[in-house]
């Protein structure tokens, strides 16, 4: 059974990731934030998950999806030994009654820092994982980007209990593949 019936379905735009250009510091500080994490965060050993909650992100006055310390959404990483980086999870608290710790799952990200095996693996794993979910996609897992460095991002249903991320889910998108990007360097 779905999270939503047909008549219960809501559109929402997604913001590509372009809204900051206007707020260069506080995307640049939101990229040091997630490069600051990646020490603590990134797994080590093949299906160990780490999460942390997500402090200052995209301060209120820039964006009225404000994360506020008393309430953060938090980012996981899963790692996986055929991949140079984990895929990334990140999720809300919860928008209906239930335990703090059962967070609304909004989106996993993945991010390529070089073409190659690890790249076309990291692809084919965001499709399995939206098989697994039941997620419709509008890409093949056959035909993954082969661009230098690319960002692969899959929306949750929990998205839809969270319609306020939605403008700032494409920033904070390709903040953190900027902050992997620089982390590889």
């Amino acid at each position: 059974m779905g999270l939503f019936t047909k008549r219960q379905l809501l559109p929402i735009v997604l913001n590509t990731g372009h809204h900051m250009e206007q707020k260069q510091p506080a995307f640049r500080d939101t990229i040091a934030l997630l490069e600051s994490m990646l020490p603590v965060l990134l797994p080590e050993a093949d299906g160990e998950m780490r999460a942390e909650p997500i402090y200052g992100l995209f301060r209120g006055d820039v964006f009225p999806g404000y994360i506020s310390p008393r309430n953060p959404y938090s980012l996981g990483a899963i790692a996986y030994d055929d991949l140079n980086y984990p895929i990334f999870h990140l999720s809300a608290p919860p928008a209906e009654p239930r335990p703090a710790w059962d967070h609304d799952l909004l989106v996993s990200v993945g991010v390529a820092t070089a073409p190659g095996p690890s790249a076309e693996v990291l692809w084919r794993r965001l499709h399995d994982l939206a098989t697994e979910e039941q997620i419709q996609t509008v890409t093949s897992p056959d035909g993954w980007p082969t661009l230098k460095a690319w960002c692969g991002v899959l929306c949750h249903p929990g998205l839809f209990l969270h319609p306020e991320a939605a403008i700032w889910l494409g920033d904070f998108e390709r903040a953190l593949a900027w902050a992997v990007i620089r982390d590889a360097r």
